[in-house]
């Protein structure tokens, strides 16, 4: 089974008055801290299914193909914050 991940960046120069996403304008000091916080999230994804009730066996065979960074403007981010992903 293949699987897309989402992660959201809800960083902004501005807010958007169309936009729906959970979003806000925020010094760039906020970025890399909040991309730790992803890293650890991902880093802890099978003691997170587990506390959410899913089991390992229901995850092989599972592959991630595709990742898509969203919500905000992931593009203000260096990408040097993610490279350690």
């Amino acid at each position: 089974m293949n699987l897309g991940v989402y992660i959201q960046v809800p960083f902004c120069q501005t807010k958007c008055t169309y936009c729906n996403f959970y979003t806000g304008v925020v010094s760039a000091d906020k970025f890399a801290p909040y991309a730790a916080a992803v890293q650890s999230e991902i880093a802890k994804h099978r003691a997170l299914h587990s506390a959410v009730g899913i089991s390992s066996v229901e995850l092989e065979g599972v592959l991630v193909d595709t990742v898509y960074f969203g919500g905000g403007t992931p593009s203000l981010l260096d990408p040097r914050i993610w490279a350690t992903f």
